[in-house]
């Protein structure tokens, strides 16, 4: 899913002032909500709704996120409707899919500490405000203004992901129990949904990178044992050609075809264990880690279980430490680091610890933490990251779970 720029970006100036212009009890209207009547709920128009959704998460994922907002647009019968999502690093909301009236809007953000979005997470229960303009002059611009806005939080594995929301430009359209009761089976539905369409974008940045390595790989032949075969091919053809006028000439020219061909079959290998360390084969996870930390620019302690993994865990492991200890080496200024590996309960749990000044943050500055976390979670696995700024340090753990039997 991609993270547009945030809305206030496209506001001017003097719309965002440092504090807010209300305070944020003046355009709730919970109270008021509660004693509304409410009108009597529509079991068959929410079935259809939701039959309709799970056909379109099997048919058209990619799109599912507008497809739900047009559906919550329908079912609230409401002027706009859309899905805000939380940015990876936690910063704001962007708006991923928007039906109705507020459409021209898709793409636009809020901040996370300054936004009715918010303020839902906040406080982790659905809430209806009423022109929040007022209190976030920013939303002055995002027209037709929302006379109503009913907003309810959606989660993943019981962390707040993001708001789904219904908007009233009108007045007369009053939101009412039954709209909350819908928006939060929307909801239920949405957290499905962000799940699907988050681990088609972790799959496809996966394929990605495989492509780019295998893209990576084939240069590497062309520019290094590729070309050192070739220049043993023609040694050989003027050897043969030298053989029978000058033996001399012709010695010289397969000693340099024989270690031509040497240095290519010496590339071949150190490309191979660039793919695969065949220590990894010979002597297991232990000993090709110890190596790993061995080769590493800074002191590296090891805690290594004696673990028996299947291999294709003990070659995600490994590269795993691998990715982990380059970061190290590379963003972390740090001057130790530790690797921590151990099976417990049906799981594999590996911990890379250094002594840097920390602020990394899956999916900034470079690609190498997102393509850890999409490795780690192909295998159902999960990665968890603590990495204050300033320090002391950067943990990274890895959960994947043995498989069966």
């Amino acid at each position: 899913m991609t993270e547009p720029v945030e809305f206030q970006d496209r506001v001017a100036p003097e719309l965002l002032p440092g504090t807010p212009a209300a305070p944020l009890e003046s355009i709730l209207r919970l109270e008021e909500f509660r004693k509304r009547p409410s009108r009597p709920p529509d079991h068959e128009k929410e079935n259809s709704a939701l039959v309709a959704l799970s056909g379109a998460l099997a048919d058209s994922p990619r799109t599912i996120l507008q497809t739900l907002a047009d559906k919550v647009l329908d079912v609230l019968d409401a002027d706009s409707a859309g899905l805000s999502l939380l940015t990876k690093d936690g910063e704001r909301f962007y708006w991923a899919a928007i039906a109705g009236a507020w459409g021209p809007h898709i793409g636009g953000g809020t901040p996370r500490d300054f936004g009715p979005c918010g303020d839902v997470l906040d406080r982790n229960i659905p809430m209806l405000f009423s022109h929040w303009e007022r209190r976030y002059p920013y939303l002055s611009v995002a027209t037709p203004l929302a006379d109503e806005g009913l907003l309810a939080p959606f989660y993943v594995n019981g962390r707040a992901v993001g708001t789904i929301w219904a908007i009233a430009h009108n007045e007369l359209r009053k939101f009412d129990a039954e709209d909350q009761r819908l928006l939060e089976s929307m909801g239920r539905f949405a957290s499905a949904a962000y799940q699907v369409v988050e681990s088609i974008d972790s799959l496809w940045r996966v394929i990605e990178a495989a492509d780019s390595a295998r893209e990576r790989l084939t240069r590497d032949i062309h520019d290094g044992a590729q070309q050192q075969f070739v220049d043993s091919f023609i040694n050989l053809q003027r050897a043969q050609e030298k053989w029978s006028t000058d033996p001399e000439r012709a010695r010289e020219l397969l000693d340099l075809a024989a270690a031509e061909s040497e240095a290519g079959i010496e590339t071949l290998r150190e490309l191979a264990a660039g793919i695969h360390p065949t220590i990894l084969n010979d002597r297991g996870l232990a000993a090709a880690l110890k190596a790993l930390a061995a080769r590493a620019p800074i002191p590296v302690s090891l805690e290594i279980d004696d673990l028996e993994l299947p291999p294709s865990l003990d070659v995600s492991a490994y590269f795993f430490c691998s990715e982990a200890l380059t970061n190290v080496a590379k963003h972390a200024s740090a001057s130790s680091a530790s690797v921590r590996a151990e099976t417990v309960g049906g799981q594999l749990t590996i911990e890379v610890r250094d002594d840097g000044s920390g602020g990394a943050a899956i999916g900034s500055g470079g690609s190498g933490l997102l393509g850890l976390s999409d490795r780690i979670k192909a295998l159902e696995g999960s990665i968890e990251l603590n990495s204050p700024r300033g320090g002391p340090g950067t943990t990274l753990i890895a959960r994947i779970p043995l498989p069966a039997g």
